[in-house]
Order: structure tokens, then C-alpha cells, then sequence
């Protein structure tokens, strides 16, 4: 009976051993899979403050854009009142040539 007890106490030390281990090798892969997520979490993070970059310019494209097409509707609407005055000043007989 002696040897028996011997023999089931070896097993459970090779089983402690045994679960030890996977105890530690399931610690590690979740300490892997931690530092995974929080590279993933930077990478996102990147990749948001680019996006809100990219969009801070293009709405600051579109007002530059809108300031344009305002100016250029301004000038388009002088050159037309300077061209609608050419002939009227063509066409005036008491010029002073003097």
C-alpha cells in the first residue's frame, strides 16, 4: 500500500507540474494577445488622427474653394459692368478733347 501512495503522490506531482506549465503557457499567450490589442489600439489611433486630419483639410480646401468662387463671381460681375460702359463711352459726343 506504501507504493501505491508513493506512486499516486509522483502523479500528482507530475500533474501539478503538468498543470503549472499550462498555467504559464495560457499567461503568455494572454500576455501576447494583450500587447497585441494595444498595438492594434495605437494603430487605430493613428489612423483616426490622420482621418480627422485629412478631413480638417478638406474642409478648409472647401471654404479656400468657396473664397475663390466668391472673388471670381465679384471680378466676373465688374468686367461685365465695365464691358456694358464701353459703348456708352464710345458713343458720348461732348468729349472734352481740349
Amino acid at each position: 500500500m506504501a507504493n501505491e501512495v508513493k506512486v499516486l503522490a509522483k502523479k500528482a506531482a507530475t500533474s501539478s507540474d503538468d498543470i503549472k506549465s499550462k498555467i504559464q503557457n495560457v499567461q503568455t499567450a494572454v500576455g501576447t494577445a494583450v500587447s497585441d490589442v494595444e498595438t492594434i489600439t495605437g494603430m487605430i489611433k493613428e489612423a483616426e488622427e490622420i482621418v480627422t486630419s485629412i478631413a480638417t483639410s478638406m474642409s478648409e480646401q472647401a471654404s479656400v474653394t468657396q473664397d475663390i468662387s466668391a472673388n471670381i463671381s465679384k471680378t466676373l460681375s465688374s468686367v461685365k459692368d465695365g464691358v456694358d460702359h464701353v459703348p456708352k463711352i464710345g458713343n458720348e459726343e461732348s468729349w472734352d478733347y481740349g
